[in-house]
Parts: structure tokens; C-alpha cells; sequence
């Protein structure tokens, strides 16, 4: 410590109070840039989900289809019972899947992040780009 005119001083200093509210400011900054950027993650992995699924029963319906003279199954759940599916495909929020069978056609969709559709439709798959929901 030096003695100036009878004062100490100490060269040791902490932080000010400023010092310590800019840094807590950027952590929070960075904090929202972060979870801006999950959740954008998060809503890709949910369509990237749906899609799947529906691709995954789309391909077990015509199995189904090829085994039962071209008949769809009347429910997801027939896919189950024959063994084509081990249980009828849940949507990533805990909805369900649309499943519309009539005569010889089937159609199954599942909504998107974006009030879109992805649908599997006798044995084509498509995305509704004006948010109707295809199979209705």
C-alpha cells in the first residue's frame, strides 16, 4: 500500500457495479440468441418426425394392401395386429394422426410446424403448402 498525504490506497480493485451489470447483460443476450436457436431446432425435429411417421405407416398400409387384395386397413391399428407396426404412430406433441380410408384409397397426414400438412395419399406422399388439411 502507498501512503499518499495520509491516505492509503489500495491498487487492488473489484468489479463496479456497472462492470458486473454489462457482463450480465450479455449473458442474457447470448442466453436468448441460444434458445431462439434450439427451439428452431426443436420445430425441425418435429416435422422431420411427422414425416417419418407418416412415411413409415405409408409403406406398411401398401404392405398391408399387397397381402389383403388391395384392400386398405380400416384403422392404424389393423397395421398393428398384422405385425406391420409394433403401435399406431403417436404425433411428437401427443396428438394424433389423421387416418381417412374410403373404398380402395387411404390418406394419412400429420400436421407440421407451420399450420402445413404432410400426407401419404395411395402410396404418394405430398406437403399442403396453403395449410388445408388433405385428408378430409
Amino acid at each position: 500500500m502507498d501512503i499518499q498525504k495520509g491516505k492509503f490506497l489500495n491498487k487492488s480493485r473489484g468489479f463496479t457495479l456497472i462492470e458486473l451489470l454489462v457482463v450480465i447483460a450479455i449473458i442474457g443476450i447470448l442466453a436468448a440468441v441460444v434458445l431462439v436457436s434450439l427451439n428452431s431446432a426443436r420445430r425441425k425435429a418435429r416435422d422431420s418426425r411427422v414425416q417419418q411417421d407418416v412415411r413409415n405407416a405409408m409403406s406398411a398400409i401398401e404392405l398391408y394392401k399387397n397381402d389383403n387384395n388391395d384392400a386398405p386397413p380400416a384403422s392404424l391399428n389393423d397395421l398393428v395386429t398384422s405385425n406391420l407396426i409394433q403401435q399406431v404412430p403417436t404425433m411428437p406433441d401427443g396428438g394424433s394422426y389423421t387416418f381417412v380410408v374410403s373404398g380402395d384409397s387411404y390418406c394419412m397426414s400429420g400436421q407440421l410446424s407451420d399450420n402445413e400438412y404432410y400426407y401419404a395419399r395411395n402410396g404418394a406422399t405430398g406437403q399442403t403448402t396453403d395449410g388445408s388439411q388433405p385428408c378430409n
